[in-house]
């Protein structure tokens, strides 16, 4: 059996927590629904940030909002 090395550590609750409230500001200030694709694009983005290692809930925010939507 194989196994699969996966470098990046997992994200915890406190994480989640963090990436979901600024998403959801996100959200709230576009008129958004969390389920609509717009919102789950940058979801991914948002993890994609926080998993390279931007922890501030400021940065994370300040940095989706620099997307010209």
């Amino acid at each position: 059996m194989n196994t699969t090395c996966w470098p990046k550590a997992p994200l915890v609750e406190e994480d989640v927590d963090c990436i979901d409230r600024v998403l959801r500001g996100w959200c709230a200030r576009r008129g958004l629904a969390i389920t609509d694709d717009a919102s789950s694009l940058k979801a991914r983005e948002l993890i994609g940030w926080y998993e390279f290692g931007i922890r501030s809930p400021a940065e994370l925010a300040r940095l989706i909002e620099d997307d010209g939507l």
